[in-house]
């Protein structure tokens, strides 16, 4: 995911990125802008989506929340305080997919699908507008 810091917000991000306990077992990372938007990853070369426009918050999940799950989600919710607003969801691997909507710089987090695993591309094609209506 990648999330736009909002004007005078970048200090308290990077402050709070800088506090955890364990940064890389979060896989959050604050980049300045017109800085490579990279996404670490452990089992291959990472991945560079261009420039930052903005100073930005990326948060690379991919299965990988040794941090424990509770307390990625209590982060992002810290971190939306300082984020423009945004919509994503993390998919499990196993049986559930979560929604991350940032709206007024409050985090509203809710499991959207639970009991199976269902790959989060065809979750997301569910989700979208059919168009239907002529």
């Amino acid at each position: 995911m990648i999330l736009r810091v909002l004007p005078g917000e970048s200090d308290s991000v990077r402050e709070l990125l800088h506090g955890l306990d364990d940064p890389p077992a979060f896989y959050t990372h604050f980049i300045s802008a017109g800085k490579a938007l990279t996404f670490p990853n452990l089992d291959g070369p990472d991945t560079v989506a261009g420039n930052a426009e903005a100073d930005t918050v990326v948060i690379q999940s991919g299965g990988k929340m040794w941090c424990g799950y509770e307390r990625f989600v209590e982060l992002v919710r810290r971190i939306a305080a300082s984020v423009e607003d945004a919509l994503f969801y993390i998919g499990d691997d196993e049986d559930y997919i979560d929604e991350f909507q940032i709206r007024s710089h409050c985090l509203h987090y809710a499991r959207v699908h639970q009991g199976y695993w269902w790959p989060l591309d065809d979750f997301l094609r569910s989700r979208a507008p059919t168009g239907g209506g002529k």
